[in-house]
């Protein structure tokens, strides 16, 4: 396991040690109230968190010092941290014991600051300790804050309730793989599948029970897989098949995606069959982004009608908006239902994307834009709510003025994690919200990290963070060799009743980071 540990945290010990014996700790007659937040890095105040979080180190940004920090609860033994140093590492023990002994309550930190032989007190805030815990662990995909970085890819398990973490891939160490979307089945670590994309370990990578294969998902009718969701029995995956096609803008945020062409295909795990439907795969639609239900009885996705030409100028692809519709789904017979429209962009004036249902069945977490259906470069992009017993929504509370996407629920359906580019808009960093009993979400907090300075000099996005319930069984050496062990990799086969095209020679090609 490794850990961000600088020099500087390892000094903060000597550096307590001396203000202590010569300062000590100020009383209440040695401060003045500020009556103003402090301010820190990461913004902490006032959220709610789970209550095996690992701590919430932070960085005070107020000029001063000597620094002191007390962090209480109802009960408990408080902590309190006295230091030179603005980066605020909270003891990992006496965080987890305070926490256990505040389900459901709140801790209150105040921080004083020592500054010409004067200490002030900021106005102290609250952490509101949920009774809920959140899962484990997290996987997600990290990469360079522009697209050049295509080959400096890894993806990372990370422990939430401690600061372990370990790489599960890194083509920095494996050659120029491009690993694409990851996903579990209902948050199982031991059911789960990455997509290779370019150089010699081109393939969907599926683990069951620990053991991994290397499936090829291309066939005569569609290129290979995409955007995936488990479906909720484990034995079936919704893709989407997509033509990407990345562009330029010459002002602002000057990185955008249009998708040229995309169906919805079902992956038969046990039968190892692609099949799809006209309905998923019309050729005057665009489908994408496929979700399936908790209950497994239907498949949510976004479309729009297949625009008439692709070379469009910019005015008309910001013209082109998704609804989000659905197609009911018979488990015994594996058919499926005529599409309806969910929501649609004609009523919103905006473009959805990415559905994810609550693994309690209450909830549509998705994301709207201006438009298309990439949001990782839109700023507009928020997180909505829709209540699937009423049909309501509503922008999700713990949204902020920057790009929010790739979201996950938690498997007990209270914590959703997403990333954010509301730090600094330009790299996308993990976040997490508390999900009240009514859908309503509660302010967010990051990814905490051991290193308090830690976003100070973070340079990565974070994309698709995915809560599962345990570490993945499979260790890197254990992906690698099934990535490049291609004399093994299974060819998928063709439901017979899949019509190919008749002009279609080949499938069409997914655009690929690099492709000229």
């Amino acid at each position: 396991m490794k850990k961000h540990l600088p020099i500087s945290i390892l000094l903060i010990g000597c550096a307590t040690t001396l203000f202590i014996m010569k300062c000590g700790p100020p009383s209440a007659s040695q401060w003045t109230d500020t009556n103003v937040l402090p301010q820190i890095l990461p913004d902490i105040s006032d959220v709610t968190i789970p209550s095996n979080i690992a701590p919430l180190n932070f960085k005070i940004l107020e000029s001063g010092e000597n620094y002191e920090v007390r962090i209480a609860g109802k009960s408990g033994a408080p902590i309190r941290i006295l230091t030179g140093s603005r980066g605020i590492q909270i003891p990992e023990r006496k965080w987890k014991t305070l926490l256990e002994s505040n389900f459901g309550d709140t801790l209150q930190i105040e921080i004083y600051v020592n500054s010409n032989d004067s200490w002030n007190r900021f106005q102290p805030f609250s952490l509101i300790v949920a009774q809920e815990p959140i899962d484990s662990h997290i996987v997600y995909r990290q990469l360079g804050p522009v697209y050049m970085y295509w080959n400096k890819i890894k993806l990372v398990e990370r422990n939430l309730t401690n600061f372990d973490e370990r790489d599960l891939m890194n083509n920095r160490d494996h050659g120029t793989m491009c690993m694409h979307c990851h996903a579990f089945a209902a948050g199982n670590p031991e059911r789960m599948m990455l997509h290779i994309r370019r150089g010699p370990g081109t393939g969907l990578l599926l683990a069951d029970n620990g053991k991994l294969k290397n499936i090829d998902t291309k066939t005569d009718f569609n290129p290979p897989a995409a955007m995936p969701s488990f479906h909720p029995d484990g034995n079936r995956i919704a893709f989407s098949v997509n033509r990407f096609k990345q562009f330029f803008h010459a002002l602002g945020e000057n990185r955008d995606v249009v998708d040229l062409a995309s169906d919805v295909i079902l992956y038969d795990i046990p039968s190892n069959t692609i099949t799809t439907t006209p309905d998923l795969a019309a050729p005057d639609w665009l489908e994408t982004w496929p979700a399936w239900s908790a209950d497994g009885k239907t498949l949510y996705f976004c479309r729009t009608p297949q625009p008439g030409k692709w070379n469009l100028p910019y005015s008309e692809i910001m013209k082109i908006r998704y609804d989000l519709a659905a197609v009911d789904f018979d488990m015994a017979t594996g058919k499926f239902g005529p599409v309806r429209t969910v929501l649609s962009a004609e009523e919103t004036g905006m473009s959805l994307s990415e559905p994810r249902v609550s693994p309690d069945g209450r909830y549509l977490l998705f994301c709207m834009a201006e438009y298309g259906n990439f949001f990782t470069f839109r700023e507009s992009s928020d997180l909505y709510m829709m209540d699937l017993g009423n049909g309501e929504f509503w922008r999700a509370d713990c949204s902020s003025d920057r790009a929010e996407t790739w979201h996950s629920w938690s498997s007990n359906s209270k914590w959703i994690a997403f990333s954010s580019k509301r730090y600094n808009g330009v790299m996308t960093r993990p976040h997490f919200a508390y999900v009240d009993e009514n859908g309503k979400t509660r302010k967010a907090f990051t990814l905490p990290h051991e290193d308090p300075e830690y976003y100070e000099v973070d340079v990565f996005n974070y994309h698709l963070p995915e809560l599962i319930t345990g570490p993945v069984p499979n260790s890197e050496s254990d992906f690698v060799k099934a990535a490049y062990d291609l004399d093994n990799q299974t060819p998928v086969q063709l439901d017979p009743a899949v019509q190919v095209p008749e002009n279609q020679t080949k499938p069409p090609e997914m655009w690929l980071p690099g492709k000229k």
